[in-house]
């Protein structure tokens, strides 16, 4: 798992990088929240959620990789969905 260098933008409050995988798939990870605002530090997988960008669903707990322990994990943190459709539709408008 690699971070695209000097990449970092901004989704209202919510800035984020990017990261990719041995083949190629792209994850978002949340990065200097506001005080206060709390997030989990794993990486969302790009293509397993961009199709519930738009919807009214909640995504609620998204499964994410954690990179200190390197496996798949749920989060814990309630704001993580709702952070991560707004990236998603930053990112994918």
């Amino acid at each position: 798992m690699k971070q695209i260098p000097s990449f970092s933008a901004t989704a209202g409050n919510i800035q984020y990088l990017l990261w990719v995988d041995g083949n190629g798939e792209l994850y978002v990870q949340f990065n200097n929240m506001n005080p206060g605002t709390c997030s989990s530090n794993l990486l969302f997988s790009v293509s397993k959620y961009a199709s519930q960008r738009n919807s009214t669903a909640s995504i609620g707990l998204p499964d994410g990789f954690d990179l200190s322990n390197n496996c798949s994990a749920t989060s814990k943190n309630n704001n993580d969905g709702g952070f991560l459709k707004t990236v998603l539709c930053h990112l994918l408008p």
